[in-house]
């Protein structure tokens, strides 16, 4: 019995989560809650003297996953799946096995009266074994289809959530920390987006 491989909740939101679209007023309601930001990246400039134009912020996907409790909560939900699942293996390859020994021993011992005594056996046996491959097979793809699910719920919140944060913040992009090589501390907006993410689910 083929044993499910665990599915990670990991995002996969792409390089760039947002990029950022704002109207003439909502760029100058926030252009000065941009100045110090536009500050800050005008640091890391270059030896000649370089400044990039564009706004941009980073989440550290990890920190979010670990700490956004729909995320915590969509990974025990992910290991109590796992856990049924190879206990119902378990408890199937149990009985499979105790049946087997039944049959042998009633060979060894010559208890079987005749040929159709012990075929009706055999014929018992495959049958269990084949209802235990379905229901175990039937069982494991449910338990994919949970997570698949989880995850796609997982992501359209992220998602969601940083398109609406990012109105009033008005970004050029948001993109995950490991989308590149360096960031600058100072653009790390993952706890913002956690305490955003998780202030909305406890809500619900």
């Amino acid at each position: 019995m083929k044993k499910l491989p665990f599915i990670a909740l990991h995002l996969a939101l792409g390089m760039a989560v947002v990029g950022a679209s704002c109207s003439t007023k909502d760029a100058e309601t926030s252009a000065d809650n941009n100045k110090s930001a536009e500050t800050v990246v005008a640091d890391t400039t270059d030896s000649i003297g370089f400044a990039p134009s564009t706004n941009i912020r980073y989440i550290d996907e990890e920190e979010l996953l670990s700490e956004y409790n729909l995320a915590k909560d969509f990974k025990e939900a992910s290991i109590r799946a796992m856990s049924k699942l190879e206990a119902a293996q378990q408890t199937r390859a149990n009985d499979l096995q105790q049946l087997q020994s039944q049959i042998e021993n009633k060979m060894r011992n010559n208890s079987y009266t005749s040929e159709a005594q012990y075929n009706a056996d055999v014929a018992s046996f495959q049958k269990k074994q084949q209802d235990a491959q379905s229901y175990l097979a039937n069982l494991q793809r449910n338990t994919e289809l949970e997570m698949q699910q989880q995850q796609a719920q997982l992501m359209d919140s992220i998602e969601s959530y940083i398109k609406i944060y990012n109105q009033s913040k008005c970004y050029d992009a948001i993109l995950l920390k490991s989308a590149g090589l360096y960031f600058n501390p100072a653009l790390d907006i993952t706890k913002d987006i956690i305490e955003g993410l998780n202030a909305r689910y406890n809500k619900k």
